[in-house]
This record gives structure tokens, sequence and C-alpha cells, in this order.
């Protein structure tokens, strides 16, 4: 009994080892596959990036070697996986590089991968195709560069503005278009486009659109951003008449309160001169017969796609006078990039509204002209809202000031005015005056005084005094235009940052720079300088004074040095004098208004 339990249990165990050893000779062939190409087996033929694979994904080893584990094999493990260009047969390829649904079909080649080869598509079409396959066409940068693989597609021209397009539902990779005008073996560039980013489809899609001429071949080239290949599905559409209004003689017409939409995508260039703005963009016309009404004509509204301007003129199709024009409007609640011009109009004259863009920009607008009453500005003249105060100021100069401003109640008065800021004013008082003038010739004024103050006319003159009688000098301040001035005046006198004294007279003992500041009661200050430079040696006895007999002083000062009296007579010393340091002699008389420092062997009396 025990024996036959144990041959069961030997019959189940060898049964397990059965199953588990035929599962893994399965998935072992089954995991023969190219890493890099999905095969739906699980696992691929290289082990160690199996491994690393399904490491990270789990699904490839458990389930299926799918094409999101192959992508991940070539990010993974090196490598690049298969293409239909790579030179041999892979993947799910049925040639060499060919066949499958990844690669064009074997034993065809690509009919159209040469210019001359073009296939031709007529307006009103979708067309199917791949530039897998075809070889690269180097024709340079043509409103796009050209660094992929293309096809070549034709269509003559009736005069119509087209638009040829890769943004639609067959279209499975980054394109790019070109187009050329001319003959096969001799192309011209009309233009291209990359990215289409109004396209539903997806921005790497790309649409051109052009105003073609009657009779002229185009080519359509149909390419990839860098070296991508794929899918596509081209159509060539919008094929209506041409801009009519692309030229002046041929504008629409507009009416007060309506809005028009319009493009300028197609239109020529017009090179019309500067009218309130300058003209390097493609534009379109419209015209309309003023009334006497103020006017604004504006792209400020909801359907303007693109960054415009606005020039307005008067005359006939094909002599205009400019009005006035516009860039920016800062006032737009869509956009600045928006343009505004108002005016008023004249009654009975025509009037020509080009629409064009900044830089050589193009696009969709919408165009609205809207006419106010008749402004009657004879009713009410300028209104000054700013004037500037007038300056008092100190020496010929520059003068600067706020421009003044005036509104009116129709439109931007005129102005005028006798001096500009920036203007120089010499010395005296001048009136400021600027008119603003409207249009029925009301005027408003705003004045203001310039007044430009003198500036003190100084000199520095030593004084007349001996220098071997006192050994000091006496500077003293020389104004010439004293007449001219403020007064009262004033003086400070600097040696370097030292303060000296504010006296018209300065007595120095030294030799050094010497400064003068005099100031007017107007403030208007003149600063002089002078260098006091003498030789102390040519000074008798070092600044003192001797005498044989007798010294009378009288309003005198002695600073430096001293006085003696050789024979012993006496020194008179009187009228406010002064010895600063010594006086030697047998007697000395002073007055109460004089002073002597020291006596030396004398007798004060």
């Amino acid at each position: 009994m025990e024996k036959n339990y144990l041959r069961i249990c030997l019959s189940v165990v060898n049964t397990v080892l059965m199953v588990v050893l035929m599962t893994f000779m399965s998935q072992s062939l089954q995991a023969q596959g190219d890493c890099l190409v999905p095969h739906g087996g699980l696992g691929c033929s290289d082990p160690a990036c199996e491994a690393t694979v399904c490491a990270v994904d789990p699904f490839c080893c458990n389930n299926s070697w799918d094409s999101v584990c192959a992508s991940e094999a070539a990010q993974l493990c090196g490598g690049a996986q298969p293409t239909c260009d790579d030179g041999i047969q892979n993947g799910n390829e049925t040639g060499v590089d060919c066949g499958g649904p990844d690669c064009v079909p074997c034993g065809g080649g690509v009919v159209n991968d040469d210019v001359c080869s073009a296939l031709a598509i007529d307006c009103g079409t979708n067309q199917s195709g791949t530039t897998q396959g075809a070889t690269f066409d180097d024709v340079g940068s043509c409103g796009t560069s050209n660094t992929a693989p293309g096809v070549w597609y034709k269509w003559t021209g009736d005069g119509a503005q087209v638009t040829v397009s890769t943004c639609n539902a067959g279209t499975n990779y980054d394109t790019k278009l070109s187009v050329f005008s001319g003959n096969c073996e001799v192309l011209s560039c009309v233009g291209g486009g990359d990215d289409d980013f109004n396209c539903s489809f997806g921005s790497t899609r790309s649409t051109v659109t052009f105003n073609s001429t009657s009779g002229v071949q185009y080519y359509f080239l149909v390419h990839g951003f860098s070296s991508n290949t794929g899918n596509f599905e081209l159509s060539l559409t919008s094929c209506a008449e041409g801009l009519s209004n692309d030229d002046s003689c041929g504008a629409l017409s507009i009416e007060c309160g309506a809005s028009v939409t319009g493009s300028t995508v197609g239109a020529t260039p017009d090179n019309m001169e500067f009218c309130g703005t300058g003209n390097t963009a493609p534009g379109v016309w419209y015209k309309w017969t003023g009334d006497g009404t103020q006017v604004t004509i504006s792209t400020c509204n909801a359907g303007t796609n693109y960054d415009t301007k606005l020039s307005v003129f008067s005359g006939n199709c094909e002599v205009l006078s400019c009005v006035g024009g516009s860039d920016d409007d800062f006032n737009c609640s869509f956009s600045s990039l928006r343009s505004t011009v108002t005016f008023t109009s004249v009654l009975g004259v025509q009037y020509f509204f080009l629409v064009h863009g900044f830089g050589t920009s193009t696009g969709n607008f919408e165009l609205s002209l809207s006419c106010e009453g008749v402004c009657d500005d004879a009713a009410e003249g300028p209104i000054v809202t700013s004037c500037p105060e007038g300056q008092d100021l100190c020496g010929a100069q520059n003068v600067y000031w706020q421009t003044p401003t005036a509104t009116d109640n129709c439109v931007e008065p005129t102005v005028s005015s006798n001096y500009n800021s920036g203007d120089f004013f010499g010395v005296g008082e001048h009136n400021v005056v600027y008119t603003f003038t409207d249009g029925a010739g009301l005027e408003a004024t705003c004045s203001f005084k310039i007044t430009i103050n003198p500036l003190p006319q100084v000199e520095i003159d030593p004084s007349n005094v001996p220098e071997w009688c006192q050994g000091v000098k006496v500077l003293f301040a020389k104004v010439t235009n004293i007449a001219a001035l403020a007064e009262p005046l004033s003086f400070e006198w600097y040696q370097g940052e030292n303060f000296l004294g504010d006296g018209q007279e300065l007595l120095v003992t030294a030799n050094g720079t010497y400064t003068v500041i005099v100031t007017d009661d107007n403030g208007c200050s003149t600063t002089v300088s002078t260098v006091v430079n003498y030789d102390l040696s040519t000074l008798l006895s070092a600044h003192t004074i001797i005498v044989d007999d007798q010294l009378d002083m009288d309003e005198s000062t002695v600073v430096s040095g001293g006085v003696g009296v050789q024979d012993g007579d006496e020194v008179s010393v009187q009228h406010n004098s002064n010895i600063m340091t010594f006086m030697r002699s047998a007697a000395a008389q002073i007055d109460g208004s004089s002073t002597v420092a020291n006596y030396i062997n004398s007798i004060h009396r």
C-alpha cells in the first residue's frame, strides 16, 4: 500500500517538471527575436539587454516584446532601431528597406522623388504620399531650410490665391513645405513654411498661402524637420480670387459704422513713403468719402491676429497725400499691436486706408470705421493742461523745462513757441510763450519767465604796501560789475579748506594759494583764487623795522618781526596802529587806540 502512494507522488512530480520544462523551452524559443524589433515573444535574443529592459518594464518578459519594449531597448541598450533606410531587411519589412506598413512599397521606389517627376495636384483636392525612401533634394532655404528628403508636386497657376498644406488627418510626422515657380530645371523660390500653429491636427504640420500668377508652373516640395520622413496628406485649397484690393486703385469701400475682415497674406509690397509710420510689409487698401465728421479707423478688433500698421491718405488712387498713420495702439483692449488713427475728414474728399504690418508681418485683420458728429472747433478753443513755472538762475546757460501741453474739443491743436527747452539764455529776463491753435484758429497760450542773473566778476589785487615795510600782503577782492549785482555782497576767504575771514580784504603773512567766494543778494556766486609767493630774504631783518632816530606809526600794523630805534630815541604808535611782536626804543608814546605786544628797554608813556 505504501509503494502505491510513493508511485503516485513520483508521477505527479514528473508531470510538474515536464510542464515547467516545456514552458521554459517555449519561452526560450520565443525569446530569440531581435531586442530592437517588436516580435511578440517574451524577452529578446540579448540576455543582458533583456534583463535591463525587463527590470524597467516587466511586461516585456511576462507578456510580449512589443514596440514599446523595442524602443526601450534602443534607449537602454544602445544601438538604433531599424529604419527603412538602413540597407537591410528587418522589422516588418517585406524587402530591403521596403514593404510593410512603415516603408514604401517594394519594387516601385518613390516616383515623385525628383522635381522633374513631380506629380500633378489640382486645386481643391487632397493627395496622400510619403517621403520614406525619398532622397535628399538639397534645394537650400526657401521660406524654411531643407535638411530632410522630400517629394514633389506641381500645379499651374490661374491667378487665384491658394493655400497648400499638410494640415490634414493623413499627416503623421513633422513636415515642411517649400513653394517654387519656373520649370523643373530652373526654380525660383516663392515661399515656404515649417510649423502651422493654427493647425488643429498639430503645429508640426505646414501651410503656405500665396497669390498665383495665371499660366505659371508651381512646384511644391514636401519635406521634413531635421531628417524626419513619414506619411502626409497634401491639400491645395482656398482657390478664391486674388486680392483685388492689393493696389490702391483696387481699394474696397468701407462705410461709417461698419467693420470688414480681410487678410494681407499674399499681398504685394506697396513701397509707400512714411505716413505716420513706415511701410515695410505688404498691405491691402480700403476707401471712404469724407463727410466732415471726426473719423476713427482701427484694427483694434477681435478679428485681428497679427501686428498691424495703418496709414491714411487723401486724393486719388494714383496721387496720394499723407493724412496720418499709426503703429501700436496702447489703448487697445485686445493688444497694443493693433493700430488706430483718428482724424477730422473734409466733406467730399476721398480717403484711402492702407492696412499693413510691422516688419514684414502679414495676417488676418478686422477693420472698423467709426464716424462721430461734425466737430465744431469754433465752439471752444484749446485748453492748456500744463504750463511750467518760471526759473530764476545764475549765469548764462542752457535752460530746460517740461514742454507745455493743451487739449481741444476736436483734434489736437498745433503748437508754436519763441523758445524751446534746452535753448541758451544770456543774462536778463526772457519771456517764453507757447501758443496752441485749433482748427478754427482759436488760440490759448502758456507763458513763463526765465531770469538769468549776472555772476560777480571778481579780481584779486595785492596791496601797494611795500613788502620791506611791513612784511605782509593785503589781498583785495575787486568786483568789477558791482552795479549789475544785487547788494549787499558777501566775501569768504579760504586757504584750502581753512576759513580765513569774511571781509573784502585779507591780510596774509605766508606764501600759498588764497581763494575768495563772492556772493550777491540773489545767491549768485563767483570763486577766484590767487597765489602769494614772495622772497622773505628781501624783507629787512626778517620783517623787523629798524630806524636811526625816531619812528612814528600812524594807522599801521607790524605783524612779523618787530620795531627798533638804534639811537634810543622815541617810537610813536598812534591811531589804531599795532606792533604784534616787540618794540625796542628808549621811549614809546602810545595812544589809547594802539597796542604793542612787548617792550624791550623801552619807557612806555
